[in-house]
């Protein structure tokens, strides 16, 4: 029996779940009224999440109204789509 330590097991790294942990971040700055931002930690707390992670579910599921396209990239890729 030798006393050498034992090297410890290496962690995994987690897996990606979807594209968007790839998409560049932006930091933005916002004011709210003091009960609004702790409404909101609490929030963020309670659902296991980092008010990052929060914010930007909260702006997938709700700002969906306006959509914006590239209509030259679209083009370039569907060259036989006629213009509208």
């Amino acid at each position: 029996m030798s006393t050498e330590p034992q090297p410890k097991p290496r962690k995994r790294a987690a897996s990606k779940t979807t594209s968007r942990q790839d998409d560049q971040k932006v930091k933005i700055t916002l004011y709210l009224a003091a009960d609004l931002a702790k409404r909101f930690a609490v929030h963020a707390t309670y659902t296991d999440m980092d008010r990052s992670e929060l914010f930007a579910e909260m702006v997938r599921e709700h700002c969906k109204r306006f959509v914006v396209s590239d209509r030259s990239k679209t083009q370039e890729e569907n060259p036989d789509a006629s213009a509208a």
